[in-house]
């Protein structure tokens, strides 16, 4: 579902937006979560999103130009305490164990909210530019975390460990949210895969 029609879509520069147009972008985002929480995504509408967060339907097109675009920045906020660095008690233990731990946080979030899953595969096959954008921005954080429980590696085998990593967690996941596969198979899949890693992790 789009917005309005216009030659060159737009979306803002939300790092210039002033304090009250960050909070109502942040109220739209919020609004969307919570539909997601009682609605499947495919069933919600851009105009309900505008209904929740108390916002009209124009305003919220002058923050994102589609259902695609909103949500691609919902799962943006979402993702967020995935890529949060490890405490300093955390950052003590041993890489495979901050690896393991950091694999199965990412199983745990989606074994929570299936329905994200399943909006960020929608949105890796979405033509909307700015929808493209920010899920791009979401896979690099992704790997940006998962990175860095592989420092020590040489770059190119950790950038090679990183690409396995998240191909295995994105196919068992798919497996567990469209097919019904158990979950603690995805984590004993995702264990092995991080035991296949680990053997060249410096302790």
């Amino acid at each position: 579902m789009s917005g309005p029609q216009s030659a060159e879509p737009t979306a803002l520069d939300v790092a210039a937006l002033p304090a009250h147009q960050l909070a109502r972008r942040r109220r739209i985002i919020v609004g969307a979560m919570e539909l997601l929480e009682r609605e499947e995504y495919e069933q919600i509408q851009i105009r309900h999103v505008a209904e929740q967060a108390g916002v009209a339907l124009g305003t919220l097109y002058r923050y994102f130009n589609s259902k695609e675009h909103l949500y691609a920045a919902v799962l943006l906020d979402w993702a967020g305490p995935f890529w949060a660095k490890q405490d300093p008690a955390e950052q003590k233990l041993p890489p495979e164990q901050r690896l393991r731990r950091r694999m199965r946080g990412a199983i745990r979030a989606f074994e929570r909210r299936p329905q994200y899953f399943r909006v960020q595969s929608l949105l890796q096959i979405s033509s909307d530019p700015h929808a493209k954008s920010l899920y791009a921005e979401f896979a690099l954080r992704n790997q940006e975390a998962v990175g860095r429980e592989l420092a020590g590696m040489p770059k190119q085998k950790a950038q090679d460990s990183v690409m396995i990593l998240m191909s295995v967690l994105s196919q068992m996941l798919a497996a567990y949210a469209f097919h019904g596969k158990p979950v603690e198979e995805v984590y004993r899949v995702m264990d092995l895969c991080v035991d296949l890693i680990v053997t060249t992790l410096p302790s």
